[in-house]
């Protein structure tokens, strides 16, 4: 466990599964409400199909991209 909250940017440590195909980063959320959120963002190519997040509900109204997940 990391506490992210330290570092001033919106893009951490970035785990490549495959760098072709899927990237999954954890980023900081900045906004201007006082809390502080974090995002789990999910990068991947065209290649993989959609049904990957069925299962995976996004939250969108914390989020400026429908592939990030608010932790």
């Amino acid at each position: 466990m990391i506490d992210l909250s330290e570092y001033n940017i919106q893009f951490f440590n970035p785990k490549i599964l495959s760098p072709s195909q899927l990237s999954i980063g954890i980023g900081k959320y900045l906004s201007d409400l006082k809390e502080n959120y974090h995002t789990l963002n999910v990068c991947y190519s065209n290649d993989i199909e959609l049904n990957l997040f069925e299962k995976i509900k996004l939250i969108t109204e914390f989020t400026k991209s429908p592939n990030r997940l608010l932790l």
